[in-house]
């Protein structure tokens, strides 16, 4: 999977712009949700497997719910509470799409030769199985970009949630904070004893235009 060169240039270069990255979360959360039906249909066929059928099912809807919640929040715009809801939640489903694939992937190749082994499952619908596996890699190659790119831009994704543009945005220093100190120095003695105490440090939070 390549990418242009062209778009991976105004990638790098509008990456902090909170209007674009949301639209490129939202694209790529598009992408897997449509890359999640054909999942969802395959997980049908295989629904009726023994022991594993209704995981798969359950895993589906999961990461349809994801998909859709991931869209939403991106139009909304999400707070720092819900950034951490949605990056764990995003982590957890990275490895469970990871864990289906592999899980389904294995269980495709089950045949009359693998029924003793396999005794517990049902070897139906192997079709259906390596429908899953192949679903599910697709949909883990894409989030895995997806990962990377909301954990190295947290402070713009926070950004959004309070209302700022691509304007007034602030730079990356928007987590710091000037400290100034006053006149006095670092150090001012009491005048109880000579004893020296340090003096208060002022927080001036940034200020944008």
């Amino acid at each position: 999977m390549s990418v242009p060169v062209g778009m991976w240039e105004e990638f790098i270069d509008r990456r902090r712009e909170p209007e674009y990255l949301r639209n490129v979360i939202i694209g790529m959360s598009s992408v897997m949700a449509v890359l999640t039906i054909p999942l969802l249909i395959c997980s049908f066929s295989v629904a009726e497997t023994a022991n594993a059928g209704f995981n798969v099912v359950f895993t589906g809807f999961m990461l349809i719910g994801w998909e859709i919640g991931t869209i939403m929040l991106m139009q909304r715009g999400p707070t720092a509470l819900s950034y951490g809801f949605f990056t764990g939640s995003s982590l957890m489903m990275t490895v469970v799409t990871l864990l289906t694939s592999i899980y389904w992937g294995q269980l495709s190749q089950c045949d009359s030769t693998y029924n003793d082994i396999l005794s517990q499952f049902t070897c139906t619908h192997t079709g259906g199985m390596g429908g899953v596996c192949a679903f599910s890699v697709l949909v883990w190659l894409v989030q895995i970009p997806f990962m990377a790119l909301i954990f190295s831009q947290k402070e713009t994704i926070v950004g959004m949630g309070m209302g700022l543009d691509d304007e007034n945005y602030p730079s990356d220093d928007f987590y710091r904070y000037s400290f100034k100190q006053n006149a006095s120095g670092s150090q001012h003695s009491s005048g109880r004893g000579g004893r020296r105490e340090p003096v208060g440090i002022e927080i001036s939070p940034p200020v944008y235009d």
